[in-house]
Order: C-alpha cells, then structure tokens, then sequence
C-alpha cells in the first residue's frame, strides 16, 4: 500500500496492482463505469474506484458492469513504478478506503 496525494492536499492509501502492458483490468465489483481523464472510475453500492494506468476499451461513462469483468487494459507504467495499475478506493462518503484491509 502507498500513499498517495489526492487532490495535492491530503493524502489516501493507494494499492498497485501488477500487471504487464496489455493485460485485462477487471471490475472489483458490479457499478457504473465514469471516465474522468485517464482515470477509469467504478462507482458501486458502498464503494468508489478510481483506476490509473488503465486505456480506455469497450467501456464508457454511464456503461454498468459486473464484477470480474473486464473493463480495460493496463497502460504499463504508473508512476515510474515498473508494469503496474494504480487503485484508490474510497467509501461512498468520499472517505479514504485502505484496500489491503478487504484483500486476502
């Protein structure tokens, strides 16, 4: 887990993911995609998403999908960090979310 800025005033714990350039990026969980610039955003029930290092594919603002499916494909590099994808996870409330307390 790292800490990245959000919005260059406080700081969220931020989970990369590796993945080699091309391959598929899954949905965490069934939601709404939103693209905001580069960013893929996943908006679901009780969490948000936001996806960096991921291309846009087969699927746009407004589009719903399901967990598992396959919602781009990894860039390569985020962030100077070698092949990976960069995830933010917030609550619905907009609160910061640690990933790595959900993950097996």
């Amino acid at each position: 887990v790292h800490f990245a800025a959000y919005h260059r005033i406080r700081f969220h714990p931020s989970t990369h993911f590796a993945l080699q350039q091309g391959e598929g990026v899954q949905a965490a969980f069934d939601g709404a995609v939103r693209w905001e610039g580069e960013n893929l955003w996943l908006d679901g029930q009780a969490f948000s998403m936001c996806y960096a290092g991921v291309e846009k594919g087969n699927v746009k603002t407004g589009d719903r999908v399901k967990c598992g499916q396959t919602v781009g494909k990894a860039t390569g590099m985020v962030y100077g960090e070698g092949e990976n994808i960069l995830c933010v996870t917030l609550y619905k409330e907009g609160h910061p979310c640690d990933l790595s307390l959900y993950l097996p």
